[in-house]
């Protein structure tokens, strides 16, 4: 009953788009066919680039910045990857992998509801790493926690959105599988097939964070760029269609002059 409600809705909307390619074919299944839009914080640094400006050099992420004057990884898990393996593994990867590169390790929160990111966990990750190399982002801020990405040498993470934001500033990333996923597609993997460049990893197990990270830390800056700026190309067209199909609905743009 709720599946229908859904596709009900979705035939009687006026827009609809999909995120990824994956989305877009499952819902053509349904029989329904959406164009791509890519997800709206591509835009970010374009609509809120000031904002998140002003918090680097100050408060939270000014004192990141400070710890690590060498540059540093902004490192994001979900309690999905809490067990006592998995957090071993994580340790060894990140261990390694901040030896290679000389960057600290910054391990924030995309969010602090049930089952999304856990303080502790990163407080037992940082108990298995070396001395001084991690450090605990304390905000939950939205703004802070961009101006933590924008500011970072590249972004390691199970959230979508946080690698959403390093591509809006051009910054190599990588996303994580949680340890249940299995087979099942993710939405950071369909999101990267649909949108990112093939040099770029998508979703890898946590056992090969290092190896991953240190390809995204290679992709040139110009191929990075290139795709942020198509990717707020592509959301422009996208809303440009929106907005032109609204202008000549009744009651639309044009009515109100």
């Amino acid at each position: 009953m709720h599946r229908d409600a859904v596709k009900a809705a979705l035939v009687q909307a006026d827009w609809v788009s999909a995120r990824d390619g994956a989305t877009q074919a499952v819902l053509r299944t349904e029989g329904l066919d959406f164009p791509l839009c890519p997800d709206p914080a591509v835009m970010v640094a374009d609509f809120c680039g000031e904002t998140i400006a002003k918090r680097e050099g100050q408060g939270a992420v000014g004192a990141m910045q400070d710890a690590f004057p060498q540059g540093y990884l902004a490192i994001q898990f979900s309690a999905d990857f809490g067990d006592t393996a998995t957090l071993d593994a994580l340790a060894r990867e990140l261990a390694g992998l901040a030896a290679a590169t000389g960057l600290g390790l910054a391990c924030y929160r995309a969010g602090a509801a049930p089952w999304h990111d856990d303080m502790a966990l990163y407080e037992t990750l940082r108990d298995r790493l070396p001395p001084g190399a991690v450090r605990l982002f304390p905000s939950l801020d939205i703004w802070d926690i961009c101006a933590l990405i924008a500011a970072s040498r590249g972004a390691i993470g199970s959230s979508l959105h946080g690698r959403i934001v390093a591509l809006a500033y051009s910054l190599p990333r990588v996303s994580l599988l949680p340890p249940q996923q299995g087979g099942r597609p993710d939405k950071a993997s369909a999101f990267a097939e649909t949108w990112e460049p093939e040099a770029l990893p998508r979703s890898v197990p946590v056992g090969d964070i290092e190896r991953a990270a240190m390809q995204a830390l290679a992709v040139p800056a110009r191929v990075l760029r290139d795709n942020a700026a198509q990717l707020r190309d592509a959301y422009r067209q996208s809303q440009d269609r929106w907005i032109g199909m609204l202008a000549c609905k009744p009651g639309g743009p044009d009515s109100l002059a």
